[in-house]
């Protein structure tokens, strides 16, 4: 508020918050937490609570449908799970890799999950980027700051549909992939984690290049209509893509 921020609630059951979602109906804020992979349902202050408790260190991802479930995707064993009420959840997909970085809803009730094989974990950095900065009252501490580079790994598109039936949609095996975005009717988006590029696919599975800019990591994409945005990072940037 008028340019400063304020904190709206802390989460004492939890180290690190990977995953933000609200459900539209409610305004219910849920939080994907670790390292003891909890879903939290977040109140205002300190009265937040414990939604749901995975079998996996870091809940990476998550994503609120219409009907109120809960998509929530993990860190450790890679697996996507359907929560439909408080402590109660099925896994709709146990992935080969080990990180559910992103999930994103579409027309018809299709589920969308990006999944990572074999990259360096970035649950493990921000914990302990994290831990620094709590100890230190909340500043950086003195010194070298840089996160170490993250290794390339395998990055996967998966579509499923309503009836939760899997289909791999792209992949490649000389990155993973970082974030996730559908536009007005869809088409999903996906950016990597390495070389600084954004991918679509259509439902023949032919991919097209969208971006390729200059920095090493998309990490976050907006696509609406003609709007299409993206964050780029190390180093950070800022940019519009306009064709």
């Amino acid at each position: 508020s008028q340019g400063k921020a304020e904190v709206f609630a802390t989460l004492h059951d939890a180290e690190s918050v990977f995953a933000l979602a609200v459900d539209r109906r409610t305004g219910a804020l849920f939080a994907g937490t670790g390292a003891e992979g909890k879903v939290m349902r977040v109140e205002a202050g300190a009265a937040s609570t414990v939604y749901f408790k995975a079998d996996e260190p870091f809940v990476v991802s998550l994503a609120v449908a219409d009907d109120g479930a809960v998509y929530a995707g993990t860190g450790g064993k890679g697996l996507l799970y359907r929560i439909t009420s408080a402590g109660r959840a099925t896994v709709l997909y146990d992935f080969h890799g080990e990180d559910v970085h992103a999930v994103a809803l579409g027309p018809d009730r299709t589920v969308w999950a990006i999944a990572n094989e074999g990259s360096s974990s970035s649950t493990t950095e921000t914990t302990e980027s994290s831990s620094s900065r709590r100890n230190t009252g909340g500043r950086n501490p003195p010194g070298p700051s840089a996160a170490p580079k993250s290794k390339a790994g395998k990055g996967s598109l998966w579509r499923f549909d309503a009836q939760g039936r899997p289909e791999r949609v792209m992949h490649h095996d000389e990155f993973h992939y970082l974030s996730l975005a559908l536009d007005d009717h869809g088409a999903p988006y996906v950016g990597t984690g390495a070389e600084g590029r954004v991918y679509t696919v259509d439902d023949a599975h032919r991919v097209a290049l969208v971006a390729d800019t200059d920095e090493r990591q998309i990490g976050a994409l907006v696509v609406s209509g003609t709007t299409r945005f993206l964050i780029g990072s190390d180093p950070a940037a800022f940019h519009r893509v306009l064709a």
